[in-house]
């Protein structure tokens, strides 16, 4: 519902939550991602792809992405920055498309106190199938601020080799079907092991999404 879910942005209505991310090197958390969730009040919690999709094709997602960025910093700020971690924030590629996001990202971080470096930029690979030059703009001005950039949802879009040469890429984040298959099938473990060589041997950090046991 459209009205429902432009009131309850504009209420501050959403929910944020922390997800933790784990370094198995060093048996840690070393950062943790920032996730919006939205519980409607005629049919219950909604699921984040579900009203993500439905504010990126009602032209709500600026909106959202707006709400999403000062909640995550207010709670960063409150917890003084959150030592020693990194905090990762989705953005859309609606938002990248259209622009001033980057000043926006730029500006909340100045209006709530948190270091740029303390916070990680991520885009799906879906944005890099799209208007590749403004996005190299925006992710170029946000690196250059000492924001850090990571691709989510690795191995299932559109990225390539050529792609990541032209991004300011810090991060690789493995899409989570891959990972859940790499205690069972060896081609696909040997697949996300190859894509961590690729990725260190490039520079970047890797994480592994959906992990959930031992």
């Amino acid at each position: 519902d459209y009205q429902e879910l432009r009131e309850s942005i504009e209420s501050n209505r959403l929910a944020t939550f922390f997800q933790p991310i784990w370094s198995l090197a060093e048996s840690h958390i070393v950062g943790v991602e920032s996730l919006a969730r939205w519980t409607s009040r005629k049919v219950g919690p909604v699921s984040p792809d579900d009203f993500v999709t439905f504010a990126e094709q009602n032209d709500l997602i600026a909106s959202l992405t707006r709400w999403s960025i000062h909640s995550t910093l207010r709670y960063v700020s409150a917890l003084r920055g959150l030592p020693g971690c990194r905090v990762a924030l989705n953005l859309s590629l609606r938002t990248l498309s259209h622009g001033g996001v980057a000043e926006q990202l730029l500006d909340a971080l100045n209006i709530w106190g948190v270091p740029p470096a303390a916070i990680v930029a991520e885009i799906t690979e879906t944005a890099l199938a799209g208007d590749v030059d403004s996005v190299v703009r925006v992710l170029g001005k946000l690196r250059e601020h000492g924001v850090r950039i990571a691709i989510d949802d690795f191995g299932v879009g559109y990225a390539s080799i050529t792609y990541l040469s032209k991004f300011p890429v810090s991060e690789l984040k493995i899409d989570k079907s891959l990972v859940a298959h790499i205690a069972t099938d060896g081609r696909m473990a040997k697949l996300v092991e190859s894509i961590v060589q690729f990725a260190h041997n490039l520079g970047l950090e890797t994480t592994a999404e959906g992990i959930e046991d031992a």
